[in-house]
């Protein structure tokens, strides 16, 4: 019984999008790295690329199976997207030969399931990355203003930074709408604003231009998740990394990710770094390596086949 048909902008037959996917292919975000990671793979697995049905699944409502779950192929492999709850789809294992997971908390959380990168998004520009000495700004940050976020606000506003955190945020979500957006002062040489929803800033390319000229990026979390985008984007660029903690998969796992508890701690963190231009020499060097064999498609094109080989 066939109950999908290959995604028609790509070239691969046993590629598809499963139809119980919230978005259409062309409507999701980061299909480029996909592509690449795709690509990559099939020069991996050479001639046995062809000999598995792979779906990709961008859903966050775990209640509805995906539609794949009918499709009859002995080997099946699923790439489930998108869910930044990080739940882990256990009731669907059996039905796959292996399933790669964005957003989990760990690498294998049952026999078959494995961690997968978020990506990137599509048209944030990216190019040979500049040495850190080269860059003109030393801190970026631009992004939506969620609850997750108020944290590094209140960190960065000069006077809620010394308020008690709760009675801060409560000051935030109060008068959100008249509260300044732009912190570019509490660095020099930096441009730090918050938007008020996702890509709703800068655009994609004028961002990804931003992190290429950036010693130092901060990572907040997402709307669920302490993984972002913005991770994946900014160790490609060759910046340093500020994040709250993240999740322990080989994806972070041993990463020169900096990782802090507390955003108003990281304040004189980051103060600091700015002026140890040998650190940050060390670091950006450690980021692109990071990218290259933990993160990026080729990456991860060799991680998953690897796991494919051996189940």
């Amino acid at each position: 019984m066939v109950v999908t048909t290959p995604i028609p902008e790509l070239h691969w037959n046993n590629v598809h999008l499963d139809r119980a996917s919230a978005y259409p292919w062309e409507a999701l975000v980061e299909t480029q790295y996909f592509v690449d990671f795709l690509s990559e793979l099939e020069r991996s697995l050479e001639h046995k690329f062809a000999s598995y049905a792979f779906f990709v699944l961008s859903s966050q409502a775990l209640a509805v199976d995906p539609h794949s779950l009918k499709h009859e192929h002995p080997r099946k492999v699923l790439f489930h997207i998108s869910d930044e709850n990080g739940v882990v789809p256990t009731q669907w294992q059996n039905d796959y030969h292996a399933i790669f997971k964005s957003y989990i908390k760990q690498d294998r959380p049952a026999q078959n399931i494995f961690s997968f990168p978020v990506g990137c998004v599509n048209g944030v520009i990216f190019e040979t990355p500049k040495s850190v000495a080269e860059r003109p700004f030393n801190v970026f940050y631009s992004g939506n203003l969620n609850a997750n976020r108020l944290s590094l606000y209140t960190a960065l506003h000069p006077r809620l930074r010394y308020r008690a955190k709760q009675a801060a945020a409560e000051e935030v979500r109060r008068t959100i709408s008249t509260l300044p957006r732009v912190f570019d002062q509490t660095w020099a040489d930096s441009y730090i604003r918050f938007t008020d929803g996702f890509l709703r800033g800068l655009s994609r390319a004028e961002y990804g231009r931003r992190l290429l000229d950036s010693r130092i990026v901060l990572c907040p979390m997402g709307f669920r998740s302490p993984e972002t985008f913005r991770h994946m984007e900014a160790l490609r660029a060759g910046a340093v990394l500020v994040s709250e903690y993240l999740p322990n998969t080989r994806l972070y796992r041993d990463s020169p990710i900096l990782t802090i508890k507390d955003w108003r701690v990281a304040i004189d963190t980051v103060t600091n770094l700015i002026k140890d231009q040998d650190r940050l020499a060390e670091l950006q060097l450690r980021s692109l390596q990071w990218w290259d064999e933990v993160c990026s498609p080729k990456a991860t094109a060799r991680y998953v086949a690897d796991i494919l080989r051996g189940i």
